[in-house]
């Protein structure tokens, strides 16, 4: 499952393997067994000719997504990833370039699209 099709607002459904499971349980995407093409070609044949189910699941998707996987939560979750390496007394190059605290500071100077680790004055 694409996560960039679910933030772009589109109808996603999945067989929910591997990390696809937790988004589409949240998101309580349609849901059809891997390797069957008969259960997928009935969920589609359905989907086809109910226009509001199909705008219904892409709401609730986009929505989930936005939750699960804003800006604002993922630099939280790499602030974390930090905090922890520091707590562990990690020194490798990327933590001693960029702290928690720097990172989560170019929040605002950055992009969406620009989440390289870098100062933000560079």
């Amino acid at each position: 499952m694409s996560i960039e099709a679910l933030l772009a607002g589109c109808a996603v459904v999945t067989t929910g393997s591997g990390g696809a499971m937790e988004i589409a349980s949240a998101a309580d995407l349609p849901l059809f067994p891997k390797d069957d093409s008969v259960a997928l070609s009935r969920l589609l044949a359905r989907l086809a000719t109910d226009r509001q189910e199909v705008l219904n699941i892409a709401s609730r998707g986009q929505t989930v997504a936005l939750r699960m996987f804003s800006f604002e939560r993922m630099i939280g979750e790499w602030k974390r990833v930090f905090e922890d390496l520091g707590r562990q007394g990690c020194q490798t190059d990327v933590h001693k370039e960029l702290s928690a605290k720097e990172l989560v500071s170019c929040q605002s100077a950055r992009t969406r699209h620009d989440l390289k680790p870098r100062r933000c004055d560079q």
